[in-house]
């Protein structure tokens, strides 16, 4: 591990350079605050909001970190559309390495993934409109064959069952994803 990261060159700061380290600096965030609103999630739809507005009032840091991981949300997606316009307006995929180019853009699309698994996680009418699309996607896309999103989606509509799935795969695809974006950065900084 230390022979890579003697590798690692970081630019001289650059106007440019802002929004990518704006964007790591906002995943570092949300995976704290994640990993601290993990520790007191309850994957059931009919107790999800109802503790939300008990923790905000007798635990002192969870409105911060809910806040927090909420807001970050739409900061990672400002900063995310912003740093790949930002390479796209540069030209920057005509010089720059292919497998940095690769694994940012298997990290975006797995990040919209974390998103969608995150959104139902809410269990309020966002999140039940957000597993309703997306079994219908998942159905649309496998030609209607009967009942292909069961494995996924055990309704249209959110259980608990259905929420500890998506609990269990939100927590493990945003860990991948901060994976993909440690070898998005090894790879576009390295010598």
């Amino acid at each position: 591990m230390g022979k890579y990261a003697t590798k690692i060159v970081v630019p001289y700061f650059r106007a440019t350079s802002v929004l990518g380290y704006l964007l790591l600096v906002t995943i570092v965030a949300q995976m704290y605050s994640g990993f601290l609103l993990a520790l007191i999630y309850l994957p059931d739809p009919s107790f999800v909001i109802f503790l939300r507005t008990e923790f905000f009032a007798e635990i002192w840091w969870f409105l911060y970190f809910y806040r927090l991981h909420v807001v970050g949300v739409d900061l990672l997606f400002v900063f995310s559309y912003a740093h790949i316009s930002k390479k796209l307006y540069l030209k920057n995929y005509a010089t720059g390495d292919v497998d940095g180019w690769l694994t940012g853009a298997y990290a975006f699309l797995l990040y919209h993934l974390v998103v969608f698994l995150g959104i139902t996680l809410t269990t309020n009418h966002l999140g039940d409109v957000t597993v309703t699309i997306g079994a219908n996607i998942f159905w649309s896309l496998l030609l209607r064959w009967h009942k292909t999103y069961t494995p996924f989606f055990t309704n249209k509509h959110l259980n608990t069952d259905q929420l500890t799935r998506f609990m269990i795969a939100h927590y493990i695809s945003a860990y991948l994803y901060t994976f993909l974006v440690q070898l998005h950065v090894l790879y576009i900084h390295e010598m």
